[in-house]
């Protein structure tokens, strides 16, 4: 099996990576995170999940299960996250420069 650290993540005003989050022994071929504030405390949150399975080969018969997992940041949001999701945060597949901020 891989072993895969869950987020990584891209600085590009700092041209830095760093990770956060566990190390497990699985993969992640089919999952996006979804970034946001989860908890309404305006710092962003991040929820990702991965999959474990018995062999390399991904046969989804044979799966150990899924990790997911919610990590809280200290990052505090000073704007909407613009694309938190799969399909953007409004899920719409539009990129916009606003964003609707959901149901609240």
């Amino acid at each position: 099996m891989f072993t895969i650290v869950i987020c990584q993540f891209f600085d590009f005003k700092n041209h830095n990576t760093f990770s956060i989050g566990y190390t497990l022994k699985a993969t992640n071929i089919a999952s996006t995170p979804w970034i946001g504030n989860l908890n309404r405390d305006n710092k962003i949150d991040i929820v990702y999940s991965a999959i474990q399975y018995q062999d390399v080969r991904f046969d989804l018969q044979k799966t150990l299960g899924i990790f997911v997992a919610c990590y809280h940041t200290n990052i505090s949001i000073k704007k909407p996250v613009i694309w938190g999701a799969y399909m953007g945060s409004d899920y719409t597949g539009t990129f916009k420069k606003t964003v609707n901020p959901g149901p609240k």
